[in-house]
Formats: C-alpha cells, structure tokens, sequence
C-alpha cells in the first residue's frame, strides 16, 4: 500500500480531527482549569481520570495521561513517590497465580486449563514458572519444593498475596491461613507473619 492511499485512508476516517485531536481530547479541553489545578496538586493521571468520569466525563485513561504530559506540563515520573527500602538478595519472593490458556493433557485426551504459578525475586526480579492443571495447596507446595530448587535455597521472606489456596481469610492484620499449608510451613521451620499482605518468614 503506497502512501498516498494510506493518506487517503487516514482523512477518511478521521476527517472530522481538524487539529489531529480526537474527540476525547477536545472533551478533556473544555476542563483545562480543573485539571490543571489537580495535576499542580500532585493527583496522578490516573486519580484525576477517576475524577473526571465521577463528573459524568468519559474518555479513555491514555488520553488523560498524554494531556497532562503535553498541555499541563508534566514529566514523566513526576509527582509524590513513596521511597520503598531496597531488599536483600534473597529475602523476598513474590508468588501468585496466573491462567494460561488450554493445553491438551494427554492423560486426559482432551483440553485442560493450565495454570503458571509465578515466583518472582524482589531483588533481582529472577523468576521460576511452575505449571499446574490445579490451584490447590497440593499443587503450591508442589510448586514452592520446585522453586526452591531452582533458586538454590529458601528465601527469608514468601509474599502469597491473598491466594485462596494458601489464604483462607484475607486480612491485612490478620490473615487466616490454609491449614494445610500451614502444616507445611511447620515442617518446613516456617513461621507466618502479616503485613500489608500475608508473608510467612523462615526462621534462621
């Protein structure tokens, strides 16, 4: 396709984009002030896209985010950031689960459901895959005995974030644990602790 055609195309369908704006952007133009006023108070992009739509204005987050990029003046980066204490090597390990798709199961002779159960160091950002048919305690242990094989050791601290086969009860304070789970944690010298999320910590 040559392009004088693509050109061609491209006024067709956006004939109506004098400036080279779409419809969206011009919608957020006619609140100029306000958001202006919310991004020299520091609001993210995506705060002060919430607080459009709570006024009834729809437009997509992105063009929200290009506008305070180029209209109001806004680096990227730019804004509060909470400074987090870098970790050690080898001290966390976030684990949680995510859908894969269907993959044929030759034991079964027909399509399952397969799982990848993450887990992914804080420090280096290494991770392990494991994949699973199933989402239950079995199948995390199974997991966590692999990981630790990969990565040549336990880490001092396992974050789960709330996953029901290891979390009964999500609670910030108070998370009531898999007791199954638990159990392994035990024999494994394994002791539970709750911050902003469950954690279990090895002992030394």
């Amino acid at each position: 396709m040559c392009d004088e055609l693509i050109g061609v195309v491209v006024e067709a369908v956006r004939s109506h984009r004098v400036d080279g704006r779409g419809e969206a952007w011009h919608t957020i133009a006619g609140h100029h002030d306000q958001i202006a006023g919310w991004v020299k108070a520091n609001l993210t992009a995506v705060k002060i896209h919430e607080l459009l739509e709570r006024q009834g204005v729809g437009v997509p987050l992105r063009t929200v985010q290009r506008y305070v990029l180029e209209v109001c003046g806004r680096t990227r980066g730019q804004g509060p950031t909470v400074r987090v204490a870098d970790g050690e090597p080898g001290d966390e390990l976030q684990i949680d689960f995510g859908r894969m798709g269907l993959v044929f199961d030759p034991a079964t002779g027909r399509n399952r459901v397969v799982h990848a159960l993450l887990f992914t160091a804080c420090f280096s950002r290494h991770q392990f895959v494991w994949l699973t048919h199933r989402q239950t305690t079995e199948a995390v242990i199974d997991g966590f005995e692999a990981a630790w094989v990969y990565f040549g050791g336990v880490f001092a601290t396992v974050i789960p974030d709330n996953m029901s086969s290891v979390v009964d009860d999500a609670d910030a304070i108070e998370p009531r644990l898999n007791q199954a789970f638990v159990e392994y944690s035990v024999a494994g010298q394994v002791e539970f602790a709750a911050l902003d999320c469950p954690r279990f910590r090895a002992r030394p």
